[in-house]
């Protein structure tokens, strides 16, 4: 006969709370907030995965869009090219904020999409970077928790 060792309890698997739950009454409790940790989670690393590609990209042409961004006042094809890298940069923003913040009304986020593009804007690495001197991977983790705490409390109630 085996002997029999004390494991510490473990969280219902979501299977397993399913087969439990009466009809009517909701989630098991301990498989609700392991869906939240779990969401929680994988918005971080989305998180991540944006400040290391934007400190990736913008090691190489952060300077270059400023530029672009100067040209544009009087130069037509700088213009419409700084418009269209614009454009394509705000839709990107406002799908995150989208992912971030499921349940905030469309003012929240306007908030955030705002807090985003400001945030991961092509000047704040310039400046944080380039005159701060901070290394890039610095800039990509203070970019991924300024981004986490903007998509915590742009739901809190004001």
């Amino acid at each position: 006969m085996l002997a029999q060792t004390a494991l510490p309890p473990r969280k219902p698997s979501a299977r397993l709370a399913a087969e439990h739950q009466d009809a009517g009454r909701g989630e098991h409790p301990a498989v609700a907030e392991d869906d939240a940790d779990l969401r929680r989670s994988h918005l971080r690393r989305r998180l991540e995965a944006l400040a290391a590609a934007t400190s990736d990209i913008y090691g190489r042409a952060a300077r270059l869009f400023l530029v672009l961004q100067d040209a544009a006042a009087s130069d037509a094809t700088a213009a419409e090219l700084t418009a269209q890298a614009s454009a394509r940069r705000l839709a990107d923003h406002r799908r995150l904020a989208g992912l971030l913040a499921p349940d905030a009304s469309s003012a929240q986020l306007d908030l955030l999409t705002d807090t985003i593009w400001v945030l991961a804007g092509p000047a704040v690495y310039v400046d944080l970077v380039h005159r701060r001197h901070w290394p890039s991977a610095r800039y990509a983790t203070w970019l991924t928790d300024q981004l986490d705490h903007a998509a915590n409390k742009v739901t809190e109630p004001m």
